[in-house]
């Protein structure tokens, strides 16, 4: 199945995430409030920028003191302190990450993505009550949360809690009926409390045939051969047709391969077969996205938002679609909304910029840009994007 960060790759460039390891750092001041920023935007600009490069040359403790060296001036930008945050947490200095990720939440109290960097210092550290409370906290502005979720079940677990943690999986794979992470939390659940009687993740059900074509076709991907990943699941597939583990599993893998037609078809079942799965709704529109089918994505993705309200990628699909169908002005506020939760999100910010574009709002669009390539240079939809503004 699609990974997290894979389910936008049937977008355009717009809307992909800059890279797992990087924590991308810019805000619109005009929704975090004056304090969300420092009294001057070029100078934190150009730190985090020099940050980023000093990060990504592998030159963590490098990238520290670049912000560092400067801290007294932007105490109060959000950008700084949620950047020292994810630096200290990639050095493992877990209090000095809690430190700063506490000031970014102080300054920017509906963001999500500083709590989620807060809970996961409190793990790393193994703070487990601690990271409950955080966890709780994010719950409270999205209830429905994955990763706040996924992360709540941990830290119960951690603390011997296990009813509570057995109920939140559960419902998670209601949702996220193939979710590896969550597979995988069940198996640690079950380590540490072997009596209890859990349900099991459904990939588990698998007869002898069907494990062995699953795992057969998981190693053709690994290699990236899509095709071979697909052949080798068709022969258990004749018998489960009604399968959502396996539509939704081929519904993935035609996609990558390039059969979208294919994909929509697999994922159209899978959803037959499990209509509460979120997950299967979100790989859905990424062939649909390839197609074009743009009003049908919003209709999907508007699905997934009327059942969790602050879901990420349903509300950027959403947003996209709009835009897509000459519709900005609904597009704004729904990007405005996620933009407040993740403040330093490129694909939000990519998209907004768009958006602003299609309004020609170009001043407002090339600062949106111009903050996504302070952090991420090689990003090729700000840079496309910003030579289309610039040209005459």
């Amino acid at each position: 199945m699609p990974c997290r960060s894979c389910l936008f790759n049937g977008l355009p460039p717009s809307v992909s995430r800059a890279a797992a390891g990087l924590i991308c750092l810019t805000v619109l001041g005009s929704l975090l409030g004056a304090g969300a920023r420092s009294a001057d935007d070029a100078s934190v600009r150009e730190v985090v920028r020099q940050s980023v490069e000093a990060e990504r040359a592998g030159k963590v403790a490098d990238a520290i003191e670049l912000v560092l060296k400067d801290y007294s001036a932007h105490a109060v930008s959000y950008i700084v302190n949620v950047r020292l945050g994810w630096l200290y947490y990639q050095s493992a200095k877990y209090p000095e990450a809690e430190q700063y990720y506490q000031a970014a939440i102080g300054l920017a109290p509906k963001s999500i993505e500083a709590r989620q960097g807060l809970r996961l210092a409190l793990l790393a550290d193994a703070r487990y009550s601690e990271a409950e409370t955080a966890a709780r906290k994010v719950l409270e502005l999205d209830a429905n949360s994955f990763s706040g979720n996924l992360r709540l079940a941990i830290a119960l677990r951690q603390q011997n809690k296990f009813p509570q943690a057995a109920e939140i999986l559960q419902q998670l794979l209601i949702a996220y009926p193939s979710n590896l992470a969550v597979s995988d939390e069940f198996k640690e659940l079950r380590k540490a409390n072997a009596a209890a009687a859990y349900a099991i993740p459904a990939a588990e059900f698998f007869d002898a045939q069907a494990s062995s074509a699953w795992q057969k076709s998981l190693d053709a991907e690994t290699k990236g051969n899509y095709a071979d990943a697909v052949k080798a699941l068709q022969e258990a597939f004749k018998l489960r047709q009604k399968s959502y583990l396996f539509n939704s599993r081929l519904g993935w893998l035609t996609y990558a391969k390039g059969d979208y037609h294919g994909s929509e078809a697999y994922y159209a079942r899978a959803i037959k077969a499990s209509p509460q799965s979120i997950e299967a709704k979100l790989g859905y529109l990424a062939p649909l996205a390839a197609l074009e089918q743009h009003s049908q994505i919003a209709t999907i993705a508007g699905q997934v938002v009327r059942v969790d309200k602050e879901n990420y990628y349903g509300n950027l699909w959403l947003a996209f679609a709009l835009r897509k169908e000459h519709k900005p002005k609904l597009a704004e506020p729904i990007l405005d909304r996620l933009l407040g939760a993740f403040p330093t999100d490129t694909a939000v910010l990519n998209e907004l910029g768009q958006v602003r574009a299609a309004q020609d709002d170009k001043v407002a669009a090339r600062e949106l840009f111009t903050q996504v390539l302070t952090l991420d240079p090689g990003d090729t939809v700000a840079t496309a994007q910003l030579k289309q503004l610039q040209a005459p």
